[in-house]
């Protein structure tokens, strides 16, 4: 039998394989109409990524009734666990300082949703 509490975590997961699909895909057409750099193409990936995980990290904040920094740690690291597959899948994993900053931006983002998710549902 299916564990509920997995598989709500694994619709996560396909919540934000959808939403780096699709935002891949606005940027890509974005790109292709005005010629955008690399850096401000990774700063647009940065600020989508971190806005999805903010809203997904405060909504959960809200329906935790303690320890939300417990609840953002975990999000945080299923997310970039799963942007870390990905990389790896698509040949673009390195070990650089920008990549391990780039997901600690994703871990405090995903902290801070749910603190200010708990905080705001008392």
């Amino acid at each position: 039998m299916i564990n509920l509490k997995y598989l709500t975590k694994f619709k996560k997961t396909i919540y934000l394989l959808l939403f780096i699909l699709i935002y891949s895909s606005i940027i890509a057409i974005l790109n292709s109409i005005v010629i955008i750099n690399e850096q401000i193409n990774n700063l647009l990936s940065l600020i989508g990524i971190s806005l999805f995980i903010f809203i997904e990290s405060y909504k959960n904040g809200k329906r935790t009734n303690s320890k939300a920094y417990k609840i953002g740690l975990k999000n945080g690291l299923i997310v970039i666990t799963t942007l870390m597959i990905l990389s790896i899948i698509t040949g673009s994993f390195n070990l650089k300082l920008s990549r391990f900053l780039y997901y600690a931006i994703i871990l405090v983002i995903s902290i801070t949703g749910s603190i200010i998710g708990i905080n705001k549902k008392m």
